[in-house]
């Protein structure tokens, strides 16, 4: 077979060598620089053909495959996760019933490649067989292959596929990684899953020319029956730049399929974004079938999309389907322009009667009702998609604030936990590891000192897990884009930041501020939680022993963008502190009080 190979760039391609040529080659010219070839190969009466061409990559040549590579690129993965990932890899091909002489294993340089004899696929014969290949070039081979690898299970959604494409390359065994100045070396099954990734770096300083191979590497049909034997008529064969950042809730909503419980409402959308688009109700018809797939009655479809280009319907950003689907790398994200406006007053009156605003208030926090603070005709409830901000000196009593209303606990009488406001919680720990976060919880509860707690751990756990359990204490880790993968993943109602600084690139100065504020506020609105957040006060604030509404550090960021402020600063008598409603944008403010902090953290108003 023949391959084509390319010397120090992927772009000094055309190159052709033998099956048999390719070990002497990557052995005398890999030592100082990188070498690649294609992961197909031809045949070699197609040789003289090819090297005419001045490129071989869209040759009408008759591609075939010996080895299935699988990828595991390192990209911008620490080494402890790629090491990991191909692990992972290794040990899903064995449970797929592959032995170590069915697949070959490759540290890269930087990730790692793991091999597939093609006699575990069997390609040519099960096509054969199908009657999908009747004669050649059967040039659909590099997408059945693409395909068959996308298919495995646990392994398909984890690999990238484009190295499948008909002009795929890979680097050569021996060759130089001249990003990492490490050699692209063959590992054994165990080195990946029980080596640590310095092992395998310090072994990739040289070629590793004793590797101990296997006699023999065959393949039996242990994959056959993952082989793709379905050619659409519309298909793939090399990457494709998505616009999924364009509208990311339209790509998403199209990408995804039709999903019982939303389908009908997704039609609209979509429908309403062709017609936005300029796109004929036609042509709109067919992507929508296309995208139904059978999956609603296709009379009710088309009535819908009808509807929405008769009606003009007009779905903005924030519109509740649409905002599900919300990613902060649209392009729309910022502004916020794709607009929902109502067509007429009549429109705008049917959607007001549509909102149970006093359902709203029913399912927010009351802030003041634990405090005992009579608000008279007014309140001050945290409502799902508000942002509520607590800003303080040090040592003031903010977190503990927050964990009293996490908790759920009156602070006039101990012996109240008001179980309405106790709802999921994912709460950032700040300084305080999670573990001694629960604990330290359990101690507020028992209303008991440290060396009570430390003494009588167990027992306080199992008293009062029942009154802790809606709580998912995290550590603090720096990057605000991980609390929309933990509210994907513990769907909270609500999300405790302690405290805002520890998200915040310092750097920056009050423009990381504004830019953390700004996200927390969209993330509250996309995913409908109310989100709190402990600051500390600005320097000068601090230093003269006030807090007031504009105290927060960040220009103002903090008090534009929170729904609700609450102020606490330190007064001359120790472990008593002045608390304050500073804004309130549904509601009045103003309201205050004083309360001591016992010595064991429970908040007593006095």
């Amino acid at each position: 077979m023949i391959y084509e190979v390319a010397e120090g760039l992927v772009t000094k391609r055309h190159i052709l060598k033998s099956e048999e040529e390719l070990p002497d080659w990557s052995w005398e010219n890999g030592k100082k620089q990188a070498l690649y070839q294609s992961v197909y190969c031809y045949s070699p009466k197609d040789r003289d053909d090819m090297e005419k061409l001045k490129t071989v990559q869209w040759a009408d040549k008759q591609r075939f495959i010996q080895w299935v590579p699988i990828d595991i690129d390192k990209g911008d993965s620490s080494d402890e996760d790629t090491i990991r990932r191909a692990a992972a890899i290794v040990y899903n091909l064995r449970e797929l019933g592959l032995h170590p002489y069915n697949m070959k294993c490759y540290f890269s340089g930087t990730g790692y490649h793991i091999i597939i004899h093609e006699g575990c696929f069997n390609f040519r014969t099960v096509l054969k067989e199908k009657g999908i290949i009747n004669g050649e070039p059967f040039l659909d081979f590099p997408y059945v292959v693409k395909e068959t690898m996308r298919k495995l299970p646990e392994i398909g959604d984890n690999i990238d596929p484009a190295i499948y494409q008909r002009n795929g390359f890979i680097r050569s065994t021996y060759s130089l990684n001249q990003k990492s100045g490490l050699y692209k070396i063959p590992v054994t099954q165990e080195e990946i899953l029980l080596m640590k990734w310095e092992e395998i770096h310090e072994l990739a300083k040289t070629r590793r020319e004793d590797f101990p191979w296997e006699d023999e590497y065959v393949g039996n049909g242990e994959l056959e029956k993952y082989v793709v034997t379905f050619i659409p008529s519309v298909r793939a064969y090399t990457a494709v730049r998505e616009p999924m950042f364009e509208e990311h809730c339209i790509y998403k909503m199209l990408s995804d399929g039709p999903k019982e419980g939303s389908r009908n409402n997704v039609v609209l959308r979509l429908a309403s974004h062709f017609k936005k688009s300029g796109i004929p109700s036609d042509n709109a018809k067919a992507l929508i079938l296309d995208w139904n797939n059978m999956s609603l009655d296709e009379n009710i479809v088309l009535e819908k999309i009808e509807s929405a280009y008769n009606r003009n319907y007009n779905y903005g950003c924030n519109d509740s389907l649409r905002l599900k689907h919300c990613s902060p790398r649209c392009k729309h994200y910022e502004s916020k322009d794709v607009i929902e406006t109502p067509q007429s007053f009549e429109e705008l009156v049917e959607s007001t009667r549509k909102i149970n605003f006093l359902k709203e208030l029913e399912v927010g926090v009351d802030i003041a009702k634990p405090l005992h603070l009579n608000m008279y005709d007014s309140d001050f409830i945290a409502l799902r998609g508000e942002v509520v901000a607590i800003i303080g000196m040090t040592k003031a009593g903010k977190s503990t604030f927050m964990k009293h209303i996490a908790l759920g606990l009156d602070f006039v009488d101990m012996n109240i936990i008001h179980e309405e406001n106790k709802r999921g919680i994912v709460y950032y720990t700040g300084e305080e590891a999670p573990e001694y976060f629960l604990m330290n919880c359990c101690k507020i509860l028992e209303n008991c000192g440290k060396h009570y707690m430390l003494h009588h751990q167990q027992e306080l756990l199992d008293k009062w897990l029942k009154d802790v359990n809606h709580i998912m204490p995290l550590p603090t880790q720096g990057k605000l884009s991980r609390i929309e993968e933990d509210i994907e993943r513990f769907k909270p109602e609500q999300i405790m930041l302690d405290t805002l600084d520890h998200f915040v690139d310092k750097k920056k100065g009050s423009a990381g501020i504004e830019e953390a504020m700004l996200y927390v506020q969209e993330v509250a609105v996309k995913y409908n939680v109310i989100i709190w957040l402990v600051s500390q006060v600005n320097r000068m604030d601090s230093r003269d022993g006030i807090v007031t509404l504009f105290s927060g550090k960040g220009s103002g960021s903090i008090e534009n963008q929170a729904r609700k402020v609450i102020g606490i600063s330190t007064t001359d008598v120790i472990r008593k502190s002045h608390l304050e409603f500073l804004a309130n944008s549904t509601g009045d403010c103003g309201q205050e009080c004083d309360f001591q902090i016992l010595s064991s953290s429970r908040i007593k108003k006095v």
